[in-house]
């Protein structure tokens, strides 16, 4: 038996962190579920982890305040929500075995780095989805039509 092979626009776009042409997220604009799930993880983000993490750099007065393992588990916390908006293996590309709690020269988060890259180009394609709502009910209604045939 033959296998038949077919290739097709699925709207799959790469993004290339760093420069590095390794480190390449997959994914999906005009995957509907995708807008729900990148905007639970930004709410996420702004109103429990950011909170988490600043409550965690509060508390820490010295090091026998810390608790060996707090920032593993924050980091580890951020890259599971990650993964589950990107696909699983996002984070690691992202950030390697690096953690996205990890303070950068900027003196930002290394999290706050990545989102505050990435978030112009969600936006973007966002954008470009409200513009074409109109076109996809056209062809929604086109379809419905056809299929009552």
């Amino acid at each position: 038996m033959s296998v038949i092979k077919i290739n097709f626009d699925d709207g799959t776009k790469k993004i290339e962190l760093n420069g590095d042409s390794n480190k390449v997220l997959t994914w999906n604009p005009t995957d509907i579920n995708f807008v729900d799930r990148y905007l639970f993880f930004i709410d996420w983000v702004q109103n429990e982890y950011i909170e988490k993490v600043e409550k965690l750099s509060t508390s820490l007065k010295s090091i026998e305040d810390y608790k060996v393992g707090t920032t593993i588990a924050l980091g580890e916390e951020f890259n599971v929500e990650l993964d589950k908006v990107f696909g699983e293996g996002t984070s690691k590309i992202a950030f390697g075995n690096m953690n996205p709690i990890s303070p950068i020269s900027n003196g930002k988060f290394l999290f706050d780095n990545f989102i505050s890259a990435l978030d112009p180009v969600i936006q973007e394609s966002f954008d470009k989805f409200e513009s074409n709502s109109e076109k996809y009910r056209k062809q929604a209604e086109q379809l419905k039509k056809s299929l009552k045939k």
